[in-house]
């Protein structure tokens, strides 16, 4: 995010007021956000401007509702590239988004949570990463509810498409899929039959093999395009409706061919990972390329598909030694990594690109940050696939960091394991927003402050575990009967005034210096900058209208530049109070001399 054109946006808003819009704050960032974060080379959209607010609603592609909220963005064809900011989670009304055929990049919009949305087009662009629906359970979500056209079709899209019973889609509106042309793999989902209003289906020119689901026959079909999926095989599905039906390329009426013993590439990547464990003598003696052949019946601890694909593959307690090799990303049928109680040791690797539903590290000796550390893993693809995260029982530092609870929407995760590392920060806020989550344990780590009182929200949590949080403090959250909450060896349930005084909080002193300190270095910064523009006192008399204009836009500067560093200034320190690191002269002096 640029911090220039954001600070500009909040004086437009702070200025402008609601003078001829309804439009909320938040929305209006959104779009600005969204304006920042897209190529806008021909200036299609060049009237999306902070300084235009109050015409939100006539802006380019802007159609809004009777209370003058976001209601649609309609970009088709605007040359647009670059990415789609997530700030997009925040149109809490937005019910259609049309940003297809242009050259937009990145991971499709973090739309999860928009309870409005009923029409989604991101055809015809270059967007990577997965798709929503990937994890079938995503249908019972807020979008999965209220969507009726989905067209993701023609972009650079890839993953596995979950099956799921009928009845997970039987509350979907959903009229129009269409995710074709994509390098989406595995069989086709099954239980697409439980869709009870969908007539325009589009799936073609995709890596899928196997056979089409039987049961898609009961489908009400008007359009179904499986064209150029050479994988398919089988007998060509009979539809009742007798829908317009293209199959160009795609090889219904063979038998299914015997799947290989192996794929090379698979076998590939786990030798490399084999050596990055550093498996002692007598451990994983049958991984060779020598037996590939048998990799899914001889090679420990590796599970197969019915097409031979490596699903899983679990090595616990194997006195592994090394750590993870991030290649393990290429392992596109890969649903399951176990590597529990072992001697791993070091950082993790880039692991955002991995796509398993299940990662479980813990019981080793990883350290460094955790992928939580960074608000953007919630949009990388591991967040979008993984079910279950335990990574309890290393030396993890760095910090659990929160944000908005739209950030989180994505996220398909049930089970969240911290316990037992050295991740300190205040406990994170908006995780409520993991709508599924029913696990979540941070004991014995050194977070600070108090339980957000918004995780109250989380509907489907049934375990939360806070023991031995000595520095948070404030209200035990009272969750319901159903829900098991682990405060032992907290300081839940006293008060936080206390709690910050026994860790060293600052003195009346201590922070009457501070305060003077801040005032002083503004001032100062003030009278420098002046004095650098070349406006003395003396000169005063002399000004001209021309001079005066010049004094009020340097002084507007000065102000806005003094602001935002005692701001910055007084954020550090206030997180120097509560924290509990009294103030000394040596930070004192640093202050002045900064």
């Amino acid at each position: 995010m640029g911090l220039g054109f954001l600070f500009v946006s909040i004086l437009a808003i702070a200025f402008c007021g609601d003078v001829g819009r309804a439009a909320t704050d938040m929305e209006v960032n959104a779009l600005l956000e969204m304006r920042h974060s897209f190529i806008d080379i021909k200036g299609k959209i060049s009237d999306w401007n902070p300084l235009n607010i109050s015409r939100v609603c006539e802006w380019t592609g802007i159609t809004c509702n009777e209370n003058r909220n976001i209601k649609k963005i309609t970009l088709t064809q605007k040359e647009l590239s670059g990415v789609v900011t997530p700030l997009v989670a925040y149109l809490e009304f937005l019910e259609e988004l049309r940003l297809n055929q242009n050259n937009l990049k990145g991971n499709l919009p973090n739309v999860m949570g928009l309870p409005n949305l009923r029409i989604i087009r991101m055809d015809l662009n270059s967007f990577t990463g997965g798709f929503y629906f990937h994890d079938a359970q995503n249908w019972l979500s807020p979008l999965g509810k209220s969507l009726e056209e989905i067209f993701v079709d023609q972009n650079q899209l890839r993953g596995s498409v979950d099956s799921a019973p009928p009845e997970t889609f039987s509350q979907s509106p959903i009229q129009v899929l269409r995710y074709g042309k994509q390098f989406f793999y595995g069989t086709i989902p099954h239980g697409y039959e439980g869709f009870p209003e969908l007539h325009d289906l589009r799936i073609g020119y995709n890596e899928f093999y196997g056979t089409v689901p039987k049961e898609w026959e009961a489908m009400k079909l008007k359009n179904l395009y499986l064209p150029r999926l050479p994988g398919i095989c089988g007998e060509k599905p009979e539809f009742a409706t007798d829908p317009f039906f293209t199959d160009l390329g795609t090889t219904f009426g063979v038998e299914c061919p015997e799947p290989p013993a192996y794929y090379q590439e698979e076998v590939d990547v786990l030798l490399s990972l084999m050596e990055s464990l550093k498996p002692p003598p007598g451990i994983l003696v049958y991984w060779t390329n020598e037996t590939k052949a048998i990799i899914c019946s001889g090679w420990t601890g590796i599970t197969c598909d019915p097409f031979n694909h490596v699903t899983s593959i679990i090595l616990d307690s194997m006195q592994l030694k090394g750590n993870l090799n991030e290649d393990i990303h290429k392992l596109d049928y890969l649903q399951e990594l176990s590597l529990m109680d072992n001697e791993l040791e070091g950082p993790l690797p880039d692991i955002s690109r991995f796509r398993v539903k299940k990662l479980k590290l813990c019981g080793n000796r990883l350290s460094g940050p955790t992928p939580l550390n960074d608000r953007t893993f919630w949009e990388s693809e591991l967040a979008a696939s993984m079910r279950e995260l335990w990574l309890h029982d290393n030396e993890f530092s760095g910090e659990f960091r929160g944000g908005r609870p739209n950030i989180f929407w994505r996220s398909p995760l049930l089970d969240l394991r911290l316990r037992g590392n050295r991740i300190q920060g205040t406990l994170p806020e908006g995780i409520e927003g993991i709508l599924r989550l029913q696990t979540l344990t941070l004991g014995s780590n050194h977070f600070t402050g108090t339980v957000p009182s918004d995780w109250l929200k989380m509907q489907n949590i049934t375990k939360l575990d806070l023991y031995n949080l000595t520095s948070v403090c404030g209200d035990i959250p009272a969750f319901g009967n159903d829900t098991f909450v682990n405060i032992q060896n907290s300081s839940l349930g006293n008060s936080c005034s206390n709690t910050v005084t026994s860790g060293g909080g600052l003195s009346d002193e201590d922070s009457t210096t501070l305060r003077r300190s801040l005032a002083n270095i503004v001032h100062e910064t003030h009278l420098k900058t002046m004095k650098a523009m070349g406006w003395e006192p003396s000169n005063e008399k002399k000004s001209s209208w021309a001079a005066t204009r010049k004094k009020l836009l340097v002084t507007l500067g000065v102000g806005i530049g003094s602001l935002m560093v005692f701001s910055i200034l007084s954020f550090f320190v206030y997180g120097k109070m509560v924290g509990g690191a009294p103030l000394n002269a040596d930070l004192t002096k640093s202050f002045e001399e900064w």
